[in-house]
């Protein structure tokens, strides 16, 4: 464990836990931390370069471990504030953990060049760093299953060619987590787009869930009957301060031109009751026995 960190958790046996982790810099990001009961290590995304240590340390802590071991990696897709904490553990901190399996299914390179070149440069950073890892990717499709331990994810929509507008988020894979049996939806940055066609190849069983992560980090992303078809009880929000507050700079709230409003608005709309905000800091949820419950891990995030 590397200095400046106590541990201060570890892992418990018959129950799962699901840390939504706060951003370490002002940037958007998405990352979460998933312990199976048999203490197996599951991530998903993982934020930009500048959440990497907080992310590695996290692992420490919950393992217990100095060089944890991941089972299972997944990455939702190819934007920067998915992938490069990723991309920064491979490349500068691989002596510090080992690894199973990486999960995704990204476009084709040279698809979200040509439409989407502004990202490009994420697609290039992974392929060039594609060597260090290779043996263990897996591309996954619509209806793959992973399970880990006591914990199974069902794949239930990956890139769609055909997506050119909004390439690169409607490339998103979309995973439903199903522990204790209570389920999960990772919806990752998926448009509405993305989110028409995941309804519509998806039976209303496998779309609704119990526990939604919301899309583009909580706007701008699916349509409000996507929602409708999850029925959440808890909505994770992967939300700095500043678009929680859609604040333009140093303008005030309700300056920008992000839609964090409408988003609220659908989930009020729907009764859902539970949030968890990244801009607060990490979270913990316990999943047990059928049910779940949230509790503030770390107070800290940046704003």
């Amino acid at each position: 464990m590397r200095e400046g960190y106590e541990r201060k958790d570890s892992i418990h046996m018959k129950k799962t836990y699901m840390y939504q982790i706060a951003q370490q810099s002002h940037t958007q990001m998405m990352s979460y931390l998933i312990v199976s009961r048999d203490g197996s290590i599951i991530i998903i995304d993982g934020g930009t370069k500048s959440d990497a240590d907080y992310l590695l340390n996290l692992i420490e802590k919950v393992s217990g471990c100095k060089k944890p071991h991941i089972s299972a990696w997944f990455l939702t897709h190819a934007h920067s504030d998915h992938i490069n904490a990723f991309l920064e553990m491979f490349r500068n901190k691989s002596t510090y953990f080992s690894i199973d399996r990486i999960y995704h299914h990204f476009p084709d390179p040279h698809f979200i060049r040509e439409n989407e070149p502004n990202s490009y440069h994420t697609i290039k950073d992974f392929v060039e760093l594609l060597p260090a890892f290779q043996d263990k990717i897996t591309v996954v499709e619509k209806g793959d299953i992973v399970t880990v331990d006591n914990i199974s994810f069902e794949v239930l929509y990956t890139t769609d060619p055909s997506f050119t507008q909004n390439a690169v988020n409607n490339s998103s894979t979309v995973i439903r987590m199903i522990a204790e049996d209570v389920s999960v939806l990772f919806l990752g940055d998926l448009g509405i787009e993305g989110g028409e066609k995941l309804i519509r190849t998806n039976s209303i069983d496998k779309i609704k869930s119990d526990i939604v992560a919301l899309a583009h980090h909580g706007q701008s992303g699916v349509g409000f009957e996507v929602y409708e078809a999850i029925s959440p009880s808890l909505a994770m929000w992967c939300t700095p301060l500043w678009l929680w507050e859609n604040n333009w700079g140093s303008k005030g709230a309700g300056t920008g031109p992000w839609r964090i409003d409408e988003t609220r608005s659908w989930l009020d709309k729907l009764n859902v009751k539970d949030h968890i905000i990244a801009k607060d800091g990490t979270y913990k949820i316990v999943i047990e026995n059928g049910s779940y419950r949230t509790e503030l891990y770390d107070s800290y995030a940046a704003k």
